[in-house]
């Protein structure tokens, strides 16, 4: 599972990157699990956006340790994706 939060600056974003790997108790992560059990994805990646707060952020699930590696790698992908259009489109 890898979780992303991103403060936007005077409409810019900034922020870091972390990661954890296994089971996460967290209600970020609880909720990207339960949408993966809900409706059989083996991985799930949420991206989300606050405008009123400036935040963005994300997090991902996989159901195995390599399939939320997997996942990882394609989740910081799209928020990356988000990340560079998001500025773009403002």
């Amino acid at each position: 599972m890898s979780v992303v939060l991103v403060q936007f600056d005077n409409g810019k974003m900034s922020g870091e990157r972390g990661g954890v790997m296994g089971f996460n108790p967290s209600k970020r992560v609880a909720a990207v699990r339960a949408i993966s059990r809900e409706f059989g994805f083996d991985q799930v990646i949420i991206i989300g956006i606050d405008n009123k707060k400036n935040i963005m952020a994300s997090a991902s699930y996989g159901e195995t340790k390599k399939s939320c590696e997997e996942c990882k790698e394609l989740a910081e992908a799209a928020y990356d994706a988000v990340f560079e259009k998001i500025d773009e489109i403002r």
